[in-house]
């Protein structure tokens, strides 16, 4: 359920733009499985300009198959954007934008729905936890608005 999630979040603020998933690949939350879907992704012309990867470890591995492969610079011709705040997003080599949701507000939450699966209260229902995002250096800045008219 975590990764349709993680997609259907994905799929609607891409709606809520007005734009559409360019491609899409699965990596099986796996390293090899993600190094596959990034060839695969990039197999033909012309590349997405950036890739949205369901955890930091795909997104890892994917960002090695961009560079070292297909000698792609990451932001600058394609950026990368993970999923948990993993120790190694922040390596120097990779400083991964990535997608983070509280780890304590997902335990509580967890606790409260299992409590009240004890006290016989079995009402199904979803819990949103919310997100913030850890902007570092795989996709590039943000235009500012006088940037963006500057340009236009």
């Amino acid at each position: 359920s975590t990764n349709q999630e993680r997609e259907r979040g994905f799929n609607d603020v891409l709606k809520e733009a007005g734009l559409a998933p360019y491609r899409r690949e699965v990596g099986h939350y796996s390293f090899s499985g993600a190094q596959e879907a990034a060839r695969k992704l990039f197999g033909s012309r012309p590349y997405p300009d950036a890739v949205f990867v369901a955890n930091d470890h795909m997104a890892i591995a994917a960002m090695d198959v961009l560079r070292l492969e297909l000698g792609l610079r990451v932001p600058e011709d394609v950026g990368v954007v993970g999923f948990d705040d993993v120790p190694q997003a922040a390596w120097g080599s990779y400083r991964l934008t990535t997608v983070v949701q509280s780890v304590e507000d997902m335990v509580s939450a967890t606790v409260d729905l299992l409590h009240e699966q004890m006290q016989g209260e079995v009402n199904s229902r979803n819990v949103i936890v919310p997100c913030r995002i850890v902007e570092r250096d795989s996709v590039r800045p943000r235009e500012s608005s006088n940037t963006a008219k500057s340009h236009q």
